[in-house]
């Protein structure tokens, strides 16, 4: 099949814009659909395809450890007796971001305190929310690095931007590290 300057132009116009639906669309285009509907279609794919890359980089951006999902927890009255599925589902609602409502996760160590976090900030990354997920330790190091490196103001500017910030292994780093290490963090 022999393609038309129309086609060759709708090409490198869509790869300039980043539009991949559109510079494909005879893969997606019907002839039995009207116009509206395949420009509605393409537009949908496109939307698709942003809102899909924009997920992977907020993923990225976040820093988990790994990638952990909500479908993949095991709710257990033995390992947290205290933790009520109704209120993990309303908390995947995410209004406590929007609320500026923060969220603690304490017990002891394997009862899937980090699975449960990882997942509560996968979902707000889902719902548009950006994340920052890091080990209370690392983050301490990393802004003592920071400091040193007389860019604090930055790195904490950067922190505030984000609107759900997942501190992990906070009393186990705070129990072993020294009290000055943490100085930082009150500057």
């Amino acid at each position: 099949m022999e393609i038309s300057q129309n086609e060759v132009e709708i090409q490198r116009l869509s790869s300039k814009l980043n539009l991949p639906a559109i510079s494909s669309f005879r893969k997606h285009v019907k002839t039995s659909s009207t116009f509206e509907e395949n420009l509605l279609h393409l537009l949908q794919l496109e939307t698709d395809l942003k809102d899909r890359e924009l997920i992977k980089r907020r993923i990225k951006a976040a820093g988990f450890l790994i990638q952990k999902t909500i479908d993949t927890f095991q709710f257990s009255e033995e390992r947290l007796p205290f933790l009520k599925h109704e209120e993990v589902m309303e908390l995947l609602q995410c209004e406590f971001i929007a609320n500026h409502t923060n969220i603690v996760a304490i017990g002891n160590s394997g009862t899937g305190k980090t699975h449960l976090m990882t997942a509560l900030a996968m979902e707000a990354i889902r719902k548009g929310y950006s994340v920052r997920f890091r080990r209370a330790s690392d983050l301490v190091t990393q802004l003592s690095e920071a400091q040193s490196e007389k860019h604090l103001s930055s790195m904490l500017n950067s922190l505030n931007k984000c609107q759900l910030l997942v501190l992990d292994e906070l009393c186990e780093a705070l129990h072993n590290s020294s009290y000055e290490k943490y100085n930082i963090m009150q500057s």
